[in-house]
């Protein structure tokens, strides 16, 4: 007598949910703990992703940045290094920071293998976990904070300036910002892809604005956490990472230019009134529109010694490690404005080369986003992406003095442990996106369902989000 055939155990979704430790991560994901029925859908579409390898051209790109940073940052730390230290150790930033690359990649290794899963940090509990932490780090910052020019973050001006952006915990100091700025992007990530069917041309005006209202609590309330130590150069990031991120979700551009308008103008009587104060703001801003006028004195030390490196440096260079301006010219050559000292040791060509790396890092970055199997996942690395060009192209505005000068760092290039750690980490999470795809064969047998097939269309990226 022949058996009867049995139904197909269906393939569980990632292999990592066979760790039950890992389950606390993610409540809403598993049987006896799902209370809000769109989650359980949701949990059906994941059961159709499957894994692959991870971009290896993303993983390359980043080797050749992080080796050309590193390199790069020995050369224009060098004569800081001999500054700083009674043995005239050259190679003491370069040291230092070798350790915090290889903590990065370490990082890196790890998100790269099945035992982490990106999807892990959309529950509402791990979403809200790390943005809480985030916020707790930077409320402390400002209770307990210290400005520290000798470690790299801070640009001249700071300490005059009271400016508290370092956390010290059992020796090791790390700037809290720089860990909000992915927090953040996590917690847009969720609001945008759970309220998906809220947002573009097919949701009710209303609708679209509470999300829109959500997420500008957080990018604003962040934004003045950021404003409080003060950090402008953090501000401005926090602002336009979140403002991509709506923009490529399909929220409306009427809608989100609507919103953007409010803080524009408030930004804008922010900027004033310091301005007036004769503060800080007020250096900042003369120095970048008198550059060259000698009554501002040290006010305008670093721009133009900057402009002097780029300028001595021409097309192809003085050569590799012979830079001038490094010797004490240009305070903190091995941070916010390495890339005057990249120009003037490679020229504009080896600064326009690496500009293109930073390019096709962010175009390989966008391709990730949109082949991501959901919705969450399209618009992580979107941020993250988003995230690393718009800190290049502001930190090059500002070595050349298309804007004041506002203390932004170069991703990869500039010294500083902690902001090269979380950038690591974000591009691990960007690669291990990249790892998951849809098995269409056997999504294709189950679209018959009619929630499956609006999640599937709601994994889907916006028209735009290509741009």
């Amino acid at each position: 007598m022949k058996k009867e055939n049995k139904p197909e155990k269906p393939r569980s979704y990632p292999q990592l949910w066979r760790f039950n430790l890992l389950k606390v991560l993610m409540p809403g994901f598993f049987k006896g703990q799902r209370k809000n029925a769109n989650e359980k859908v949701y949990y059906r579409y994941l059961q159709h992703v499957r894994f692959k390898q991870i971009d290896v051209a993303y993983l390359l790109l980043l080797v050749v940045l992080s080796a050309l940073g590193l390199a790069t940052m020995f050369s224009a730390s060098y004569a800081s290094s001999i500054n700083i230290t009674n043995d005239n150790i050259g190679y003491y930033y370069a040291q230092r920071q070798a350790i915090f690359f290889l903590a990065g990649f370490a990082a890196i290794a790890v998100l790269c293998t099945d035992v982490f899963d990106y999807h892990m940090t959309r529950s509402l509990f791990a979403n809200g976990v790390i943005f809480g932490l985030g916020v707790l780090l930077m409320v402390l910052v400002l209770v307990a904070g210290k400005a520290d020019p000798n470690e790299a973050s801070a640009i001249a001006g700071d300490d005059a300036g009271g400016a508290t952006r370092w956390l010290s915990i059992g020796g090791f100091r790390f700037q809290p910002s720089e860990f909000m700025k992915i927090c953040l992007i996590f917690a847009l990530a969720r609001i945008l892809s759970v309220n998906a069917d809220k947002i573009g041309s097919g949701a009710s005006r209303a609708e679209e604005m509470i999300v829109c209202i959500k997420c500008f609590v957080l990018i604003g309330g962040t934004a003045v956490l950021m404003y409080k130590q003060p950090h402008l150069s953090g501000m401005i990031i926090i602002c336009a990472i979140g403002l991509s991120m709506m923009f490529i979700s399909g929220i409306r551009f009427s809608t989100l230019m609507g919103f953007s308008a409010v803080g524009i103008v408030g930004a804008a009587a922010v900027v004033y009134k310091k301005y007036t104060e004769n503060s800080y703001v007020t250096d900042r801003i003369n120095g970048w529109l008198y550059t060259w006028d000698e009554a501002n004195g040290d006010i305008a030390w670093q721009t133009r010694n900057s402009l002097i490196a780029i300028g001595s440096g021409g097309w192809w260079g003085l050569g590799f490690r012979n830079s001038r301006q490094k010797f004490l010219y240009l305070p903190e050559p091995h941070n916010d404005f390495i890339f005057s000292v990249i120009c003037e040791e490679l020229g504009i060509a080896g600064g326009l080369i690496i500009i293109t790396l930073f390019l096709m890092l962010t175009l390989r970055g966008v391709k990730v986003a949109m082949n991501a199997p959901d919705r969450y996942g399209t618009l992580l690395a979107s941020g993250i992406s988003m995230h690393f060009i718009l800190q290049v192209l502001l930190n090059v505005a500002v070595v050349s003095n298309a804007i004041p000068n506002t203390g932004i760092s170069l991703p990869f290039f500039s010294y500083g442990g902690s902001a090269v750690v979380i950038q690591l980490i974000e591009a691990g999470l960007l690669l291990n996106i990249s790892k998951q795809y849809f098995e269409k064969d056997s999504i294709e047998k189950e679209q018959k369902s009619a929630e499956l097939i609006k999640v599937d269309r709601q994994a889907e990226p916006a028209p735009h989000s290509a741009g």
